[in-house]
């Protein structure tokens, strides 16, 4: 079988694409991933017998392959039509003038669609019943990608840390005050924020190429560092020293379509974690909601550290008895040959 992939240029393809794609190769099959302005998409179509589409919302294409007699897929991780006021597509989905273009959209490229693959029953109620087939595959660990030599803190500070994309202004903004708190508190905590979060700099042309420092009226300690490629993230992540990790979670819409893949990035590397209640049910660590709870949640991991080791032991031991991708992929595989 030949399987044409094409990504959205985002690091999900890390989830969503790559450890699928090996399994293939791994069994024989032949595969080509490329990003969405691949000059040779033409020639790629043609010669696939399968083309995934991920993230990458194109009737021109999707009707070019369909006429090429080729099965189509599109793979979908998050919603598409609706997100926060916070987020960079906002002014593109905001009103019902363009919430109505997009169904329009929608239903003109999934019906089309072979298979429709989505990270959670949530997606797959909104969009999968428009394709002839859905299949819900949520995020797992590639063992492989995610595990590397995990660096313990060699300084006197304890280091916290927050990791993401941009798409999380809202959550970085709701747990800025907590921080501020744990900091005034705590001299010894290290804020450390990587991908998003603007950077510190009284440079007016930093602000405007990565935007405002969110934490800026933080004082205390605290690094930024921006966002890296997804294939070298793996190692930033286990180079950071991290002793706690936070992943707040805004409670609106959008996010309720996102999956707990942060919980597998800080459990593969053993950082104990404060999750969003609401949103995080499975996942191995603290939860919190409201502001108090996040202040309660972070302080006790500060103040315990032999807690924080045994949390930190219990995700990492529950991510490769239960997250290995590898004890999934034949259900995905299942899929794809079914088409």
């Amino acid at each position: 079988m030949k399987i044409y992939a094409i990504h959205n240029g985002t690091g999900s393809k890390q989830y969503r694409l790559i450890p699928q794609l090996k399994a293939f190769q791994e069994r024989g099959d032949e595969v080509i991933l490329e990003k969405h302005d691949d000059k040779n998409m033409i020639e790629h179509i043609d010669w696939a017998d399968i083309v995934i589409f991920q993230m990458v919302l194109s009737l021109e294409w999707i009707k070019y392959a369909k006429s090429k007699g080729k099965k189509v897929i599109f793979e979908c991780d998050d919603l598409i039509h609706i997100v926060p006021k916070t987020h960079y597509a906002y002014k593109e989905t905001k009103g019902i003038k363009n919430r109505l273009k997009y169904w329009w959209l929608f239903w003109r490229v999934f019906r089309l669609c072979d298979g429709f693959i989505s990270t959670n029953k949530y997606l797959d109620r909104k969009y999968g019943w428009i394709a002839k087939k859905s299949f819900v595959f949520s995020n797992y660990c590639d063992i492989s990608h995610w595990i590397r030599p995990y660096k313990g803190n060699t300084t006197e500070d304890i280091r916290l840390l927050w990791a993401g994309s941009t798409s999380h202004t809202g959550d970085l903004q709701m747990i800025q005050p907590v921080i501020k708190r744990i900091m005034d508190k705590y001299p010894q905590v290290k804020f450390i924020y990587i991908g998003h979060g603007g950077i510190q700099s009284d440079n007016l042309q930093a602000k405007f190429i990565y935007g405002e420092d969110i934490f800026n009226d933080l004082g205390g300690k605290r690094e930024s560092l921006l966002s890296v490629p997804a294939n070298i993230y793996p190692h930033i992540l286990a180079s950071l020293q991290a002793d706690i990790a936070i992943a707040p979670l805004e409670k609106n819409y959008f996010n309720k379509f996102k999956s707990q893949c942060k919980f597998l990035e800080y459990a593969i590397n053993k950082i104990p974690t404060v999750y969003s209640k609401w949103f995080y049910t499975d996942a191995i660590g603290l939860k919190a909601d409201t502001q108090d709870e996040w202040f309660i949640a972070i302080s006790y991991l500060i103040e315990n550290y032999s807690e924080r080791k045994e949390m930190a032991r219990n995700a990492y031991d529950e991510v490769l008895n239960k997250y290995d991708i590898r004890l999934h992929i034949n259900k995905y595989i299942n899929f794809i040959d079914e088409i």
